[in-house]
């Protein structure tokens, strides 16, 4: 994923949630509420794949379609991006 020339995957997102939107006065505002629970959501379900029979890749792809849907939902990306844009990293 990219963003003004700045490029992340999954874990650089989570790590970022964590570090640099850390509670401002003891609590999240409301769009890092939005942003913290979406990219929960993802991480949870990556996680549910990590059985036996499904590579990192299936993981890896499913992770960038659920974070472009949940990124589309929270109006980040265009609704219009559907299909393969959704699986984009750049």
């Amino acid at each position: 994923m990219s963003f003004n020339g700045f490029y992340l995957d999954h874990a650089n997102v989570i790590q970022f949630i964590n570090l640099s939107c850390f509670w401002i006065l003891g609590e999240f505002s409301y769009p890092q509420k939005l942003l913290y629970s979406a990219l929960l959501e993802v991480q949870e379900a990556c996680i549910s794949l990590c059985i036996v029979d499904t590579s990192l890749e299936q993981i890896y792809h499913s992770m960038l379609e659920l974070l472009g849907k949940q990124l589309r939902r929270l109006g980040v990306i265009p609704k219009s991006a559907t299909g393969i844009q959704l699986l984009r990293v750049n």
